[in-house]
């Protein structure tokens, strides 16, 4: 239980990466729906060059779902008895 008092002191913190969690993985998933379907018809840009759209979208969903995870990450860690994240000149060396 001691973790749990560590890991929720501010829980402002917790409660706005739990709601950053639920708005970004959705998109995320959306966003793969999306990629996936664009590959599936072989979608192509409008533009002269007609680029496949695919590996942008791709991409976009590879953030969401990275940042959806990093922020799971930077949830669970209090409760292993670690800090959020490491202060930037921490980081930085």
């Amino acid at each position: 239980m001691g973790r749990l008092r560590i890991a929720f002191r501010q829980p402002g913190r917790v409660g706005l990466t739990v709601a950053t969690i639920l708005l970004f993985l959705p998109i995320g998933v959306a966003m793969i729906s999306l990629a996936l379907r664009s590959a599936q018809l072989g979608s192509i840009s409008t533009y002269l060059s007609q680029t496949p759209v695919v590996p942008p979208q791709a991409a976009l969903a590879a953030c969401f779902v990275l940042l959806a995870l990093a922020l799971l990450a930077r949830l669970i860690r209090p409760l292993c008895g670690e800090a959020p994240e490491k202060p930037t000149l921490e980081a930085i060396e």
